[in-house]
């Protein structure tokens, strides 16, 4: 890997963790709103944590999209050859640049809405429009990277299986994320200890469910593109797209059964103390950091031949 294939893969790596931050903390919110209708203290202190911490991460994921655009156009320069203006209304007028231009545009007002989210004052609506922007942001993914190589009916399905990916990776790991940096710092800053407890368990069996739906769409819909892009089975050890797949698949493995554990054992891990808890969830966001890390560079490498 070159090095503007290098800055390529860590832009797109910061793109999708703000994107999954950004989504994980509107689905905290909504999954926080059912277990307090009415606006009492520890509501809007999650929303300010969360509001502020997925405004932050989607920012993030700006600056990596706006970044991505002049080492896209390197790549397309000749090296030794005067740099053609013309290249940039030429890239943008590609399905790469409809992507560009829908995650510049869908990521700047997304997180205006989360900051704005996170005042105290803020309307129903402010989240509802948020919500609304995280859809929009996720479906931006589909038409991006090997996504966007299909023809026809083909094209229709790998945009569908990518945003089903990328949306419930978002479901899942995003919101773990604000469940750990913005639910359990909530809970401890406005409840008691006797009273922590039993609300962080309340919300993890909202997003227990959640999780475990998003994990095995995940892993259909993983597999379901995989089958397209690598063809053929001897590809996955012969092509270097098909061997970093397998390690993606090994890491997102571990995360599953980081999972599975902590679902049977997260209601002890609260009950007796909140940071064991932050701990086992901790090592799980780990490992999920790894997977987007390999997805930020399998997304540029090229498929098998005949993939």
């Amino acid at each position: 890997m070159n090095l503007i294939a290098a800055v390529g893969a860590a832009l797109r790596f910061a793109f999708y963790v703000g994107l999954l931050a950004g989504v994980g903390a509107v689905v905290i919110r909504a999954l926080a709103r059912r277990l307090a209708p009415t606006r009492t203290e520890l509501l809007p202190a999650l929303e300010r944590r969360a509001g502020r911490l997925g405004a932050a991460a989607l920012l993030v994921a700006l600056a990596a999209t706006v970044l991505r655009l002049p080492v896209q156009l390197l790549e397309l320069h000749m090296p030794g050859e005067p740099f053609d203006p013309t290249l940039i209304p030429m890239l943008l007028g590609t399905t790469w640049g409809d992507a560009w231009m829908a995650q510049v545009g869908t990521a700047i007002l997304t997180a205006v809405a989360l900051w704005w989210g996170s005042r105290r004052a803020a309307a129903e609506g402010v989240w509802m429009f948020a919500a609304v922007g995280a859809v929009a942001l996720v479906a931006s993914v589909g038409i991006s990277g090997h996504a966007a190589e299909g023809e026809g009916s083909l094209r229709i399905v790998l945009f569908l299986s990518h945003v089903v990916h990328a949306g419930t990776a978002a479901l899942w790991i995003g919101t773990l994320t604000m469940l750990v940096c913005a639910a359990v710092p909530a809970a401890t800053e406005v409840l008691s200890p006797s009273e922590r407890g039993g609300w962080l368990l309340a919300l993890l069996h909202r997003f227990s469910p959640l999780a475990l739906g998003a994990a095995a769409v995940l892993a259909v819909s993983g597999v379901a593109a995989a089958v397209v892009h690598v063809g053929t089975f001897p590809a996955l050890w012969e092509s270097d797209y098909g061997r970093l797949l397998l390690v993606k698949l090994a890491l997102a493995l571990t995360v599953v059964l980081l999972g599975a554990y902590h679902w049977r054992r997260a209601p002890a891990l609260v009950t007796d103390d909140v940071r064991s808890f932050t701990r086992t969830a901790g090592a799980e966001l780990a490992m999920a950091v790894l997977v987007v890390a390999v997805t930020a560079i399998l997304v540029a490498t090229p498929l098998p031949i005949g993939g």
